[in-house]
C-alpha cells in the first residue's frame, strides 16, 4: 500500500489552499494511506475529511523531546512519498528526515537539496492562486486537478455546537446573519475600524441583518471599538472556541466581510459568499479561479484590492501610508455587499 505524507505548517489560509490538492490526490490514490502534518489549529480542517487517514500535529516551537518524537514517528511510518506544500526550512528538513525515497518540493534556495524531485516555482507566478501551486507538486505522482474549490468539512457535533452558540447569542432560525472579520495579524493589512462600523450600520438599517464580529483570543478590543463607533447594536461578545465552531457558524451565515485573514479563508472553504479586502497581497493569490468553478460558485467570492506597482516590491515595514488597504472605501465595500445580497435575492 502506498504511504503518502502531505506537509503544510503554519497558517489556516495556507492549509486551506492545499485542500483541492488533497482531494485530487485521494481521487487518484484511492487505496493509499494519506497522512497530513500541520500545526494546531489547522489540524481541525482535516478532522472530518474523507481524504486524510491520520493527522500529525507539531507545535510551531516544539521542545527538543517533541521534535525527536515527531521525527521518530515520521521514520517509523516509512512513507513512500512526502509532498512538502510549505517548503520553508523547517518543513524541508522534516521532509528529508522522514527518509522517504520520493520527496517533492519547490526548487527554492538550499532547501531544494532536501528533495528528490524539485518543481521550478518560477513557472507559477505569485499572483496565481496558491492552490494551483500546491496542485503542481502533486502532479509528480500522477495527480490532475479536479477543481480548485477549497473545503473544510465538519461533523454533526461541530455543527450542533455552532447552532447552540448562535442561539445563546439570540440568533433565530429566520435571522439573516452577516459576519465581520475585523482583525489581521499584520497592522499594515488592517482596514480602518470606523469603516467596518459604517458597513455594519448600513447592513442593519437596510437589510435588517444581525452582525457577528469574528475575532480570536486577545482581540476583544477590536469588536468593542467597532461597536462604540456604531449607531446600531451588533451581537454580544463571546468566548473564543475552535475554528470548527467558526466553520459551523458560517453554515448559518449569508455573507462574510473581512480582512485577508484566517476567517476569510474559512468562509471561502464554507462555500458562503464573501467580500474580502486585500492589502499588499493580490486577491488572485488567495481566490479560487472563476474559470475552475461552477458559474454559481464563482460569483460568491468578491475580492477588493487596489492594483499598485509597489505590490511587486512591497516594503511594508517601511510603509507609512498603506494605501493598498486604506484606499478601499466603505462605499466600495457596501457596493460589493449589495451585489452579493441582490444576487442571492436577500
Amino acid at each position: 500500500m502506498m504511504k503518502i505524507l502531505l506537509t503544510q505548517l503554519r497558517r489556516i489560509g495556507d492549509v486551506i489552499t492545499t485542500t483541492p490538492a488533497v482531494r485530487a490526490i485521494r481521487f487518484v490514490w484511492k487505496d493509499a494511506k494519506i497522512d497530513y502534518l500541520t500545526e494546531p489549529p489547522s489540524d481541525e480542517i482535516f478532522r472530518a475529511s474523507p481524504y486524510v487517514d491520520t493527522i500529525i500535529t507539531v507545535k510551531r516551537r516544539p521542545s527538543a523531546a517533541e521534535y525527536i518524537r515527531l521525527v521518530k514517528t515520521l521514520r517509523k511510518n516509512r512513507y513512500d512519498v512526502v509532498i512538502d506544500f510549505f517548503c520553508n526550512p523547517t518543513s524541508a528538513y522534516l521532509t528529508w528526515l522522514s527518509g522517504a525515497k520520493c520527496r517533492i518540493g519547490f526548487d527554492i534556495h538550499y532547501r531544494k537539496y532536501f528533495y528528490t524531485h524539485k518543481i521550478n516555482k518560477d513557472l507559477f507566478p505569485s499572483h496565481i492562486y496558491a492552490g494551483i501551486h500546491k496542485m503542481a507538486l502533486a502532479a509528480h505522482i500522477g495527480v490532475m486537478p479536479n477543481g480548485f474549490e477549497p473545503e473544510f468539512p465538519i461533523n454533526a457535533e461541530n455543527q450542533r455546537e455552532a447552532d447552540d452558540f448562535l442561539v445563546s447569542l439570540g440568533v433565530g432560525a429566520d435571522d439573516m446573519l452577516v459576519t465581520l472579520g475585523l482583525t489581521t495579524r499584520h497592522g499594515f493589512r488592517q482596514w480602518p475600524l470606523e469603516r467596518f462600523a459604517a458597513v455594519a450600520d448600513d447592513l442593519i438599517s437596510r437589510f435588517n441583518v444581525k452582525i457577528l464580529f469574528i475575532y480570536g483570543p486577545g482581540e476583544e478590543d477590536y469588536p468593542r471599538k467597532v461597536q462604540s463607533l456604531m449607531k446600531y447594536t451588533a451581537l454580544p461578545e463571546y468566548a473564543h472556541s475552535t475554528i470548527s465552531r467558526m466553520r459551523g457558524i458560517f453554515t448559518r451565515t449569508v455573507l462574510h466581510i473581512g480582512c485577508d485573514n484566517g476567517p476569510g479563508n474559512i468562509a471561502k472553504a464554507s462555500g458562503i459568499p464573501s467580500v474580502i479586502l486585500y492589502s499588499n497581497t493580490r486577491a488572485s493569490s488567495w481566490t479560487p479561479p472563476a474559470d475552475q468553478m461552477p458559474y454559481e460558485n464563482s460569483r460568491k467570492y468578491i475580492s477588493l484590492d487596489i492594483e499598485l506597482e509597489c505590490k511587486n516590491r512591497c516594503l511594508h515595514e517601511k510603509c507609512n501610508d498603506p494605501v493598498c488597504i486604506t484606499g478601499i472605501s466603505a462605499g466600495a465595500v457596501i457596493k460589493a455587499v449589495e451585489k452579493v445580497l441582490i444576487d442571492r435575492k436577500l
